[in-house]
Order: structure tokens, then sequence, then C-alpha cells
């Protein structure tokens, strides 16, 4: 009587016990996927981080790569890609804002502004030597636009955008994109009108 006794604790305790332990690895899985998807998150920022830090292309979603001596001076902020099936012609369009009282800031021209495609077509500023010269005042956005030439309305995508800027801001007066890195912008789709 008393091995009926014990065989049937045991069996309750069994019973009792293999609901928890099921329980127990559906959370272990839930944890494991929770910890993947925060992985994956953490991966895309580091992906994010690195291309802003290298330029070198690691996901395909746009981003920009603006010199130190802008970054110090100037908000930079790409506002929109858009492209004109009749002309071939395709305009991005950023904004600059002033970080200090006043800032001359140029972008284009000099010969120096240039975008690629994914195979490595390069496209050519629509006024190769004209550069656009507007006053940045502190705080206030300015809109400025770089047009390229000779676009493929097929065209979907630009991986980089280099253009060439010139910047006179108090103590970093005269400095310029000629002899150090242009702006870049990578991963730039272009909405075709």
């Amino acid at each position: 009587m008393n091995k009926k006794i014990t065989i049937l604790f045991l069996a309750a305790v069994l019973l009792a016990v293999c609901p928890m332990s099921l329980k127990a690895q559906e959370q272990k899985e839930g944890k494991a996927e929770k910890k993947e998807k925060k992985k994956s998150k953490f991966g895309s920022f580091v992906k994010k981080v690195g291309e802003q830090t290298t330029g070198i292309n690691m996901t395909d979603e746009p981003f920009a790569v603006i010199p130190a001596l802008i970054k110090r001076n100037l908000d930079v902020e790409f506002v929109e890609c858009v492209g004109d099936r009749a002309s071939e012609t395709v305009m991005i369009a950023f904004t600059a804002k002033s970080k200090r009282l006043k800032a001359d800031f140029r972008v284009g021209g000099r010969g120096m502004d240039k975008a690629y495609d994914k195979s490595g077509n390069s496209f050519n500023n629509k006024s190769a030597y004209t550069s656009v010269d507007k006053g940045c005042p502190n705080g206030i956005a300015v809109r400025y636009e770089v047009t390229f030439k000779s676009v493929p309305a097929t065209l979907e995508a630009f991986e980089l955008v280099s253009i060439a800027w010139w910047l006179n801001v108090g103590n970093d007066k005269g400095a310029s994109g000629n002899d150090n890195a242009n702006m870049e912008f990578r991963n730039i789709p272009i909405a075709w009108e």
C-alpha cells in the first residue's frame, strides 16, 4: 500500500511540475525572441552610426556625411530629391541652419559636384561652375538646391551625391570643401515627376 501511495504521490508531483517546466520553456523562448529583436534594433543602430562615421554604405536607408567644420557651425538636413523626366534633371534639396550669428555658406559649383548610381555611373551638376550663394542667418533653415543633368528617368536612386562647399563663419573664415571632404548624401531615392 505504501508503494502505491508513493507512486501516486510521485505521479502527482510530476504532473504538477511538467506544466510549470513547459511554461518556463515558453518564457525562455519569449525572452530569446525579445533579445533577438533588441539585437536587431541595436545592430541597425550600429550600422547607421558606422555609415555616418565612415561613409561606407551598410544599409539602404538615406543618410548624410557632413564634414566636421560644417557640423560645428551649421545644422544640415536633407529635404528632397525630385526628378524631372522631360528635362532629365534631378534636384537635390537640403537646408542649412547656422548655429552662430551669421554664416556665409555656398554650395555647389567649382566642377566638383557629382552624383553616382549603384552601377558607378556619374552625373554632373547642371551649372558646374556656379555655386548657390546665400546668407545663412542664425536659427533659420535656409533651403539650398543643386541640380544634376542627364539623369535617365529609369534611375530610382542615387548611391552617392557629393557636393562642394565653402563656409565663412568667424574663426572658420574661408574654410572650403575643396581642401577636404565634400558633403555627402547617400542612398537618396528619386521622386520623378
